[in-house]
């Protein structure tokens, strides 16, 4: 089985495990972050998920910066709102130099994904964000289009806050697949991720996963055919759909990298 997966066909490729570095630490197991993160790219997780609003975002860019200088080569998935809380429209220059912002942020030439939100004072309030979607549509497109024939950016993948947004940003193919909540508790993607490019994010919901309380196992027991009950089995969830590029997970420790490596290698044959 192959580790990589193409967001959508002819779209950039990435690791079926990708690293979320929102609880990255001063060390991992003794060691600096930057060997972690290039033992993690011999293993064939060379996909990164971060934010510069991430408060663990300077270490991150300082461990990146210094694994690359092994020769070690990345892909990025970024979080970009645009509009965000106080903006009320869409500005395809703000988006371009967003874009270009965290390209410098990484030194990196391409943004694999764009993991892309459109998020206002309350970012589930549809009756204000819809109208703003059908205003500005056109506007958005020139400057996905732009960014992705440029090589900036690979691929747009919409995180929508809720179904209707989703729906209506697939249309057309304004994005190129979702980012999306999936786990044994959190199922609303799970059907659109039979068809559209996705990448799964929080699998352990949260830590949910680990209360092992009855109605936590009561839910599992309703929400899946199989109940997973191990860590294995809940990375390996997302994959169900049949569409679901990568799974995003924070690991800190190399058993745990080793965990859930092996039960991708080994589950998804």
């Amino acid at each position: 089985m192959s580790f990589r997966r193409e967001f959508g066909v002819g779209g950039p490729s990435l690791s079926i495990l990708s690293l979320g570095t929102m609880r990255l630490s001063e060390e991992v197991e003794g060691k600096p972050v930057a060997h972690f993160l290039c033992e993690l790219a011999e293993r064939g997780v060379d996909t990164h998920h971060s934010s510069h609003e991430y408060d663990t975002d300077p270490l991150y860019c300082r461990a990146l910066a210094q694994a690359k200088t092994s020769g070690a080569e990345f892909q990025h998935i970024v979080k970009l709102a645009e509009p965000s809380w106080d903006d009320l429209a869409f500005d395809g220059t703000r988006f371009q130099r967003s874009v270009d912002d965290e390209c410098r942020r990484l030194g990196t030439e391409q943004l694999a994904v764009v993991q892309w939100m459109v998020r206002t004072k309350s970012p589930t309030d549809d009756a204000v964000r819809l109208p703003l979607l059908q205003r500005d549509r056109e506007l958005m497109a020139e400057a996905f289009d732009a960014a992705k024939r440029t090589g900036q950016v690979g691929a747009i993948a919409l995180f929508g806050y809720t179904p209707e947004f989703t729906k209506e940003c697939l249309a057309d193919n304004l994005v190129d697949g979702v980012t999306s909540y999936l786990n044994p508790w959190e199922t609303d993607a799970e059907a659109l991720a039979q068809t559209v490019p996705t990448i799964a994010i929080r699998p352990f919901a949260g830590g949910r996963a680990f209360e092992k309380t009855p109605a936590d196992n009561e839910a599992l027991s309703a929400e899946s055919s199989g109940q997973p009950s191990t860590i294995e089995d809940l990375i390996r969830y997302p994959f169900r759909a049949n569409a679901t590029v990568s799974v995003l997970a924070s690991f800190s420790s190399t058993s745990h990298a080793n965990q859930l490596i092996g039960a991708l290698s080994e589950g998804l044959q």
